[in-house]
């Protein structure tokens, strides 16, 4: 069974395609997985694998008039060196647009960054308040202070951000380029 889909504009001649329901674990609604192979020109491979890496795809099956927010979760495809065509397996689900949990992996470091810049931001700023208590209660001067600041940052920083990399390391599993 030949079916015509349209992926952001692409046409796609699919030859097996199926459509199932699936329920979103955070949201509970019910939306759509569809999967579906086809064979393409090897001249159309880098477009198509680009086409499937955005993080939203508009689907749409112009006999059935479907239309649809997708993403891609699962892909394979096979060539033979020598013959000019590219044979795809594709599966796609609906996107939730309730659902905000992250997606990918780009997904939760963008959301890690944000969170570690916030909570950065946040301790300069109580830092900032007990310093200037201190300052205006005449415990030390704005100097002192600064004189101080100075001294532990030259003293201490190697030592806390070793232990901060030896940390994202160990939770992460990775290995960071070290600074000396």
């Amino acid at each position: 069974m030949n079916k015509n889909i349209v992926l952001n504009g692409t046409v796609l001649n699919v030859d097996q395609y199926e459509e199932s329901d699936f329920t979103n674990e955070n949201t509970g609604k019910n939306l759509t997985k569809i999967n579906f192979e086809f064979t393409s020109d090897d001249e159309e491979r880098a477009g198509l694998l680009k086409l499937f890496e955005q993080d939203a795809i508009a689907f749409e099956v112009p006999d059935e008039e479907k239309n649809l927010k997708v993403r891609k979760t699962d892909l394979s495809y096979s060539y033979t060196q020598g013959r000019d065509l590219t044979r795809y397996s594709v599966t796609l689900e609906e996107i939730d647009p309730e659902d905000n949990s992250p997606k990918s992996t780009q997904d939760i470091i963008a959301r890690s960054m944000l969170m570690t810049l916030n909570l950065a931001a946040d301790n300069w700023k109580r830092t900032r308040a007990i310093a200037e208590l201190l300052q205006e209660k005449g415990v030390f001067t704005k100097e002192e202070y600064q004189d101080k600041l100075n001294l532990v940052f030259e003293r201490d920083h190697k030592e806390i951000m070793g232990k901060l990399v030896d940390e994202f390391e160990a939770q992460l599993g990775v290995k960071v380029p070290r600074r000396e």
